[in-house]
Formats: structure tokens, sequence, C-alpha cells
């Protein structure tokens, strides 16, 4: 079936110019862009625009960084990449089709990964360091929330709560700035340290049966593949690959903006920015991200952890739905359709 090509569009227009630069892969861009958005039809002018974005700029975006983790895992000999749920389900259907044509020999493998699902397993401790983040992130509106997403019952912690002014009327109120240093204090973390490092133990477990059955433990000649922005998750996955004869990997991400550098963690790179290492722009750029992780949205719910079947004891991954409804309804079909048409 033949296609009327459109004409360029200001995105595709703005590619062509930079065939120099590129060796001839930005004008290749802007044709398989053109012939994107002429095969994948739109139904509607807001499916257009949906359509339009995805071969124009998504594709082009995400298929350079797919290349580019494709190279590095040439260059640094890796045999498996794993691409971290649910930023990587575009990821790795754009690496799959990319490496069969440059007939690269690597194992391409989607993880499941959350920061609830690693970063409780990653407590051993039980201090600052290892759980502040999980507080700062979850620490309104009130209590309740994040002691659920730690794994906690309040019911538990009511005489300590109480001492600490955190009273059973107030813990499902909006948190004021006082609330917010008192479940960062000392007297805070250890009254829930022990909860925690109990439930912390048993979610590792589950974690790493997990991460076993996935290869993850084998060896370090692996990296792990996340949007970005601090590498958070490979922080977690080092903390618990600690407490196991198991050597961790590396990370490799479209951006970085702040992140832990100590050697145990592993090294990171990325792909577009890395503001620690002044690599790529080095201005603020919040719609960048939000943009990105647009394009890397997945259509799977969020992971809350891990259960081992009764049966087999084979360790499943735990959605909290198991479509990502929002994304699906707003038009992510189309959106990943195109891109890989493109």
């Amino acid at each position: 079936m033949r296609f009327q090509l459109p004409a360029p569009n200001r995105y595709e227009a703005l590619l062509e110019t930079c065939g120099p630069a590129t060796g001839g892969l930005a004008p290749a861009m802007a044709m398989a862009s053109r012939r994107a958005r002429s095969q994948v039809r739109a139904d509607s002018p807001r499916a257009a625009v949906i359509r339009d974005f995805a071969a124009s700029v998504m594709g082009p975006t995400l298929v350079g960084y797919t290349l580019w983790l494709l190279q590095q895992a040439r260059q640094h000999r890796l045999s498996r990449l794993y691409f971290l749920a649910r930023d990587g389900e575009i990821l790795l259907r754009l690496a799959r089709v990319l490496a069969a044509r440059l007939q690269m020999d690597c194992d391409l493998r989607y993880l499941y990964a959350s920061r609830i699902a690693w970063g409780i397993p990653a407590i051993v401790r039980g201090d600052l360091t290892e759980m502040a983040w999980l507080l700062e992130r979850d620490s309104g509106p009130d209590l309740n929330r994040p002691l659920t997403r730690l794994g906690l019952a309040s019911v538990d912690l009511d005489a300590g709560l109480n001492q600490l002014g955190l009273t059973t009327a107030r813990r499902g109120v909006h948190f004021s700035p006082a609330d917010r240093q008192t479940i960062k204090s000392d007297a805070f973390l250890d009254l829930i340290r022990p909860h925690l490092i109990q439930s912390a133990r048993e979610k590792r477990r589950l974690l790493l049966g997990y991460l076993g059955a996935e290869g993850l433990l084998q060896d370090d000649r692996y990296a792990i593949v996340d949007v970005g922005w601090q590498g958070t998750l490979q922080d977690c996955l080092a903390r618990v690959l600690a407490t196991q004869p198991a050597a961790m990997g590396a990370g490799l991400y479209f951006g970085l903006i702040r992140y832990a550098t100590d050697p145990e963690f592993g090294t990171k790179a990325a792909y577009f920015t890395d503001h620690q290492q002044n690599s790529g722009p080095q201005f603020p750029m919040p719609d960048l991200y939000y943009l990105i992780e647009i394009m890397c949205a997945g259509s799977e719910g969020t992971l809350t952890g891990f259960a081992a079947d009764a049966p087999t004891a084979r360790v499943r991954p735990q959605l909290q739905q198991p479509r990502n409804g929002v994304v699906l309804d707003w038009g992510l079909p189309l959106l990943h359709e195109t891109v890989q048409r493109f």
C-alpha cells in the first residue's frame, strides 16, 4: 500500500537541517516521522495531535536514547539490560527492534520496580539515610499515608505517636510544617525502626527471590535502565544486594540531576544531561522532566510489592491495579503505536 507523505512539519523541518552533524541520521528520522504520520490513523483532531507528537518528537527522542543504551551495552560488554517498570515499557519495545537490526546479542528484560517495592526492602539499619526520601515524598497529606506506604499500621504505634504529639485525631488531617519535621526526627525513627526492619526483612526476601529468577544476581555484567532523575531505585537495589554475595551493576538514564556517587551504588551514566558531571544542558528543566515521563508512561498499574505463590513459591509482582487507566484512556495506545511505526 502506498501512502501520500504529508509535508514536513516544524519538527521534521528542523531535523532535516541537522544532516551533517548527525551523519544523516536526523534527516532519516524526519522521513520516518512523515511516514509514521501518514500510516497511523487518527480519528479526531485530538488524536492527530497525539499521533503527530509521537511521530515527530517522541520517536526521535526515544529512539536516540535507545540507540545510546545499546551503544553503552556494546561498549561495556554488558550481557543484560533491565528496563525498569513502568518507564521502560516502550523503551524495551524499541530496544528489541533496534538490537535485532544491529545484530546485538544482549538479553533485554523488563524488571518490575517502584520506590515502595524496592525502597522498603532496602531498609537494613532503619536510619534516615535509608528512608528519608520515603518520608519526604509521602509525608502528606496526613500521617496515615506514609505509615501505610511503609507497611506500618498506626494502631501498633499509638502510645509512641501520642507522646510525639501525633494524636489519633491529628493523624488523618493535613500535616503542619512542625509535623513534617517530627516524622523525620530521631524520636520518630526510633519508634518505627523495629517494626520497619522486621517488615523490610520479609519484603527483601521476596524481592531477592524475584531478582534471582530474573538472573540479576548472577554477575555484574548488566545495567538497569530508567528515565531519571536521581538514581534512587539504583541506590535501593545496591543496598539490597549488599546483604547478599551479589555484585551491583550500572545504571543508564535519560538524565541525572543530583545523585549519590558512592561506589557501592554502582556507576551512573546519562544520555541527555548530567548536572553533576556538567554534561549536556545544565539549566533547570522541570517541563522536560514531565514531558519525558509522559513519553515513557506505562500501560500497567503501580507496583506495590511482591508475593510468593503458595503452590510453587514463585515470586510474582503485585500491582495496585492491572491497567494504568488514566493514560490508556488519554491515548497511550495511539502514542505507542505511532512510536513503534516510527
